[in-house]
């Protein structure tokens, strides 16, 4: 176990060097430059994960710990299947983009079957691929909600990656899951400061649905290990900022040009919360959601530690929401009531 730490620890130090090394060559390029094609940022973080994927899926030895092993070659399709994402992307329609990721999704779906994925949850298992699709598609198109605040989006997956390394340490997932999940959690790293205001490097919304797409496929994959429970947790903290922005936006009818904006991540941050606190903020629930997301493993009941995960995210949100508000005491929520009270009866003794 020792080993196979040191080389997980390895290969999110190569990703982390490799994507840090290209983003510092191409920033140099497009400090005198306008943007091109060939300097596209994204495109080059395929390559590096296209490469050190099909190095890890196709050399690493076979430790003979899955319930349904995949392939070296369904391993690294995901990747091309995010390739022709981010070229529908390029396309500048909404609908083609729309419809790739569906299709990627339904493809993706296929390449690593979710066994028993609604069953897990008490469901039919008629459901399960239904549900897969439905959920992969969700998490590739809406992936960008979570790149309003510099950041978020790279620690969203870096949590993704950590956990699902650390539960195949555990023996809960295959290794080679693990491995790969930690060189891309090390490209993440790399590109961390992406979209900061001083930088010319941004992850535009193809990139966004590339990553939330490559994370599906961890997901899946995990789930046909019969961990699906615990990849629902390790998603916890995207689902409670979708549903925040969704009730924003149709509940309360918060006005915004992007739905992005309303997420609290990104609220706060406009509010003048430094960035650093966000991302303390950010890594305590990521702790959170892998120690839950590792004691899944071993639960019998499948929805207990999901929804914990899920109302712990949206309690913590909140309290990060109102970081600005003066402290409420009791003594304080008393007299508010009573000042409530007291303009409700005069407004009745003056009609």
């Amino acid at each position: 176990m020792a080993f196979h730490l040191l080389v997980i620890i390895a290969l999110m130090g190569v990703g982390f060097v490799l994507a840090r090394t290209v983003t510092g060559i191409l920033a140099q390029k497009l400090a005198t430059q306008d943007y091109q094609l060939k300097y596209d940022m994204w495109l080059y973080m395929l390559l590096l994960l296209f490469l050190g994927w099909s190095l890890i899926a196709f050399f690493s030895p076979n430790f003979y710990d899955s319930v349904n092993p995949i392939s070296a070659l369904r391993q690294v399709a995901p990747i091309g299947l995010s390739l022709l994402i981010y070229g529908a992307y390029l396309l500048d329609s909404r609908l083609v983009l729309n419809l790739m990721i569906a299709a990627a999704s339904v493809l993706l779906v296929i390449d690593m079957p979710p066994e028993n994925f609604a069953a897990d949850f008490g469901l039919p298992d008629v459901l399960s691929y239904p549900l897969a699709i439905i959920l992969t598609y969700i998490l590739t198109s809406a992936t960008f909600i979570l790149n309003a605040c510099v950041g978020v989006l790279n620690l969203f997956a870096l949590t993704i990656c950590i956990g699902l390394s650390l539960m195949s340490l555990q023996g809960g997932l295959p290794l080679c899951l693990g491995f790969l999940a930690a060189y891309f959690g090390g490209v993440m790293i790399g590109i961390f400061d992406a979209n900061a205001p001083d930088k010319k490097l941004q992850l535009n919304h193809g990139a966004c649905a590339c990553i939330g797409f490559l994370l599906s496929g961890f997901l899946l994959w995990g789930s046909s290990e019969f961990a699906a429970p615990s990849m629902l947790i390790l998603t916890s903290f995207f689902w409670a900022e979708v549903l925040v922005a969704l009730f924003k936006k149709y509940v309360l009818r918060r006005v915004s040009p992007d739905i992005a904006e309303l997420t609290i991540t990104a609220d706060i941050y406009q509010k003048g919360l430094p960035l650093q606190n966000v991302w303390f903020s950010l890594i305590k629930i990521g702790l959170i959601n892998i120690i839950l997301a590792c004691f899944q493993l071993y639960a019998e009941n499948a929805l207990s530690l999901p929804l914990l995960a899920f109302l712990i995210n949206l309690f913590l949100l909140n309290r990060l929401s109102r970081v600005f508000d003066e402290p409420t005491t009791l003594k304080k929520m008393g007299d508010a009531l009573r000042d409530d009270f007291s303009n409700l009866f005069k407004k009745g003794d003056d009609e």
